[in-house]
């Protein structure tokens, strides 16, 4: 069961109710931001049946904690956790419930997933931090390391896009693994970092580890 936000009646199926009354509301920007991080990093778009014209956000991953964080805090666009294992392992997935707000996002994958150059705002950097950051603490480092799979080739935009948003890349590293090339990573220096963990606020829910 889940509650309209509109009318607050309880339902079976929240997206059925929202097929035949005008009760969706519209997504708010903190969590476009939210998306828009979670799709730079783990985050895919898909489509509940070919019928449906909506798009829906799907995250999975081990950190169990982390989906049930997203769930509560997506409120009624999310949908329950489902338990989704893979070679033996036990995953978690959140989705969204299909929104047309989310349909904008199709235009990532052209034909597979790339960032557009946007600007990177303090939320849309900690849930893509959340997903393929590092905090490296060897030796004497104290610094942030985020991987960008797939943008080896756009390295000009990667660094041009987190610089004009206030988080200047100190040091690139590109990298191959087994099936996958264009792998890339940014390194941020010990000040750059200080700043990023300052903005980025508090950790959410299980990856406090990632925090200093």
């Amino acid at each position: 069961m889940a509650s309209c936000p509109e009318c607050g009646s309880d339902f079976d199926s929240l997206g059925t109710h929202f097929r035949y009354n005008d009760h969706r509301p519209d997504i708010s920007q903190e969590t476009h931001e939210i998306i828009t991080g979670l799709l730079m990093g783990d985050g895919s778009i898909g489509f509940r049946n070919r019928g449906d014209s909506n798009s829906f956000l799907s995250v999975k991953m081990k950190n169990e904690k982390f989906i049930d964080y997203l769930i509560e805090k997506f409120g009624w666009l999310a949908r329950n956790k489902v338990v989704d294992p893979l070679n033996g392992t036990e995953y978690y997935k959140f989705e969204t419930r299909s929104h047309p707000d989310i349909n904008q996002y199709r235009s990532w994958y052209q034909p597979e997933k790339l960032w557009p150059e946007i600007e990177i705002t303090p939320t849309i950097l900690k849930y893509l931090y959340v997903s393929d950051g590092t905090y490296d603490t060897n030796n004497s480092h104290r610094r942030i390391m985020i991987a960008c799979a797939k943008e080896g080739q756009n390295s000009s935009k990667i660094e041009r896009m987190f610089s004009n948003s206030g988080y200047p890349v100190s040091r690139t590293y590109t990298y191959e693994r087994s099936g996958r090339a264009d792998d890339y990573q940014l390194w941020f220096d010990a000040v750059a970092t200080k700043n990023m963990f300052a903005e980025m606020g508090d950790a959410p829910n299980g990856f406090e580890y990632k925090w200093p």
